[in-house]
């Protein structure tokens, strides 16, 4: 297959998360990307357009003028972003549509979208074919639609999340083995990996996290801040936050 031949993809926003989808695409696709600083997309006739810039109040308006501007056939939102930003897009764009959220570990995020089966949220059957195709070529071992994107985007959401509930009682019960004077690794630790031995083969669905204690607050990219903007949107993300300050 020549260069020319190549179906042209656009990705907006160069962070990790866009470098990931360059680096997945760039054997199978002609890239052009555009970030604050710089733009390769210009006049380029963009067919799929990947959106990676981090979530805001200008998101939705930002995405909008890009894709009004650039007209591409489909549109891929990697952000994690609040429910309801996909649709909100769709009805403003009427350009096929879909949220697949990015898993995996910082900055190595490419080789884990081989890793995890890739999660697409869809706001039609004919689009979710169609970031399936993309996503398939792109190097996923496997694909699973979501009903809408409202559960993609939400899940992406409660999946961060879910690691900080974890991180919290982590460090909740190291404060109370310093408090009372008591061996944390045992109480913690060892007690987890009695527990998850039991029950793998007889239990596995409630074995649970037994994580590594790490001084400080709560670090990383996704944990807090997509929490934060959630904030407004239901009370548990906001206990969630009042609760980090407390055990950080």
């Amino acid at each position: 297959m020549t260069k020319n031949k190549k179906t042209t993809i656009g990705i907006i926003g160069y962070g990790e998360v866009g470098k990931a989808i360059e680096k997945l695409a760039k054997p199978k696709y002609n890239v052009y990307c555009r970030d604050l600083s710089f733009d390769q997309i210009g006049d380029h006739p963009i067919k799929i357009l990947n959106l990676c810039f981090p979530y805001g109040p200008m998101f939705v308006p930002t995405a909008v003028t890009a894709i009004m501007g650039l007209k591409p056939k489909l549109v891929i939102i990697h952000s994690t972003v609040k429910p309801g930003t996909t649709r909100s897009i769709y009805h403003q764009t009427h350009i096929p549509i879909a949220h697949t959220p990015i898993m995996g570990v910082h900055p190595h995020l490419a080789k884990y979208q081989k890793a995890f089966s890739k999660i697409i949220g869809a706001i039609d059957e004919p689009t979710f074919r169609r970031v399936k195709a993309f996503w398939t070529n792109l190097g996923a071992k496997k694909t699973i639609r979501f009903d809408r994107p409202e559960e993609s985007e939400l899940g992406k959401i409660i999946c961060t999340t879910y690691y900080g509930w974890n991180i919290v009682f982590n460090k909740a019960v190291k404060q109370l083995s310093t408090k009372h004077k008591v061996n944390f690794e045992q109480i913690y630790h060892q007690i987890n990996q009695v527990y998850n031995a039991g029950y793998k083969t007889t239990l596995p669905h409630v074995t649970r996290p037994d994580l590594k204690f790490v001084e400080g607050k709560i670090g990383g990219h996704c944990v807090l801040p997509n929490a934060a903007f959630m904030q407004e949107y239901d009370e548990l993300f906001e206990e969630f936050m009042r609760l980090t300050k407390k055990f950080s």
